[in-house]
């Protein structure tokens, strides 16, 4: 259970104010039924968060535990850094043309490694005890943000403050980060 709650967390706050969602939403919209939507957002955030597990789980035995640490703080300083950064609208894949679950599992599955989630996992499953509930917690967090947004439509989105739940979270990750790496260069 090391991973499984701390990558439910991360991946959720990663993912508030990201793409994702964002993409779901447009989807589900355009193709008129939520059904297929959310399960190529499930396929999509599991297959993304397994592989970056097992990117994790293979340079585990690599680092030192300091080493992994700082790794994860390098991620955290990502996606803080990410949270920054303005958001631009997901191409809403109109020229898709294979169907609702293909057009959002491929989608999502893309625009999930454009993203700090993916890194954040990784950080998190070289540090773990059992990798694989990185990947498990990840998938869910993901999966907690981004079907919601799919149900709702783009609407609630709208009305959302995009802004805040941007910048909240990026400030979380960069003060864990900062930590963690002075943590790891063992500076207190």
């Amino acid at each position: 259970m090391d991973a499984l709650i701390p990558a439910f967390i991360i991946a959720a706050l990663a993912e508030m104010g990201d793409k994702s969602p964002w993409l779901a939403a447009i989807l589900a919209a355009r193709f008129g039924r939520a059904a297929p939507v959310v399960l190529g957002i499930v396929a999509a955030a599991a297959l993304a968060s397994i592989i970056s597990a097992v990117a994790g789980a293979l340079i585990q035995p690599l680092l030192t535990p300091n080493a992994r640490l700082l790794f994860l703080a390098v991620a955290l300083v990502f996606s803080g850094v990410t949270g920054f950064l303005a958001l631009r609208r997901p191409d809403d894949l109109e020229n898709w043309r294979i169907g609702a679950f293909a057009t959002s599992f491929l989608g999502l599955f893309i625009l999930q490694f454009g993203e700090g989630t993916q890194f954040l996992v990784a950080g998190l499953a070289a540090n773990a005890k059992v990798p694989a509930l990185a990947a498990a917690g990840a998938t869910l967090g993901i999966c907690a943000v981004t079907i919601p947004m799919a149900l709702a439509g783009t609407a609630l989105r709208d009305r959302l403050p995009i802004r805040a739940m941007r910048i909240i979270p990026a400030i979380l990750f960069l003060v864990t980060g900062l930590w963690a790496a002075v943590s790891a260069l063992r500076l207190i």
